[in-house]
């Protein structure tokens, strides 16, 4: 979609989306154009982002980049009034400002977040991240106490293995 004009998110908006793992749809502003998030600053208001679904499934592996908007030439991302930084992650900045629903099988494997590209922040992104599940954690931490263990044992392995005398 192409906007011939500076276009506005307000508090309680939803910007619905289908995306593609070989590109998606985004909205795209003309020159000197703005895209303006305005959630506002009172509790409860957020812009909704709601990803109703997905063309490829993800692999619940790697992370996945999609571009949802894209302004040019003096043009920039506004959060409340204010131009967003290059690479800034807005989910991050402000999580009560953004609600991002993901519709689709391997939603519940990522952690999706709202930012800009760290090139120009002229792209607003959805970057879906995998969440390591509980078990493959548990097995981490098992092959790092296992490993602090084995060190343990060498280190200080030869002074526990002299010889016990009897006391008379």
């Amino acid at each position: 979609l192409t906007v011939n004009g500076t276009t506005t998110f307000n508090n309680n908006s939803t910007f619905l989306l289908k995306l593609s793992s070989t590109g998606s749809d985004a909205l795209v502003l003309t020159t000197g154009n703005s895209l303006n998030l305005n959630p506002g600053v009172s509790a409860g208001n957020k812009i909704n982002f709601t990803v109703n679904s997905l063309a490829n499934d993800l692999d619940g592996v790697s992370t996945y980049t999609f571009t949802i908007a894209q302004v040019s030439g003096s043009g920039t991302i506004q959060l409340n009034g204010s131009p967003v930084a290059a690479g800034t992650n807005l989910s991050q900045a402000d999580p009560s400002n953004f609600a991002i629903v993901s519709n689709f099988a391997a939603a519940t494997a990522y952690t999706a977040s709202l930012q800009t590209d760290a090139a120009t922040g002229k792209n607003l992104q959805l970057v879906y991240t995998p969440t390591p599940e509980p078990p493959q954690i548990l097995l981490l931490g098992m092959v790092g106490l296992g490993g602090a263990g084995g060190w343990l044992r060498r280190r200080f392995g030869r002074r526990l293995r002299q010889p016990v005398r009897p006391c008379l």
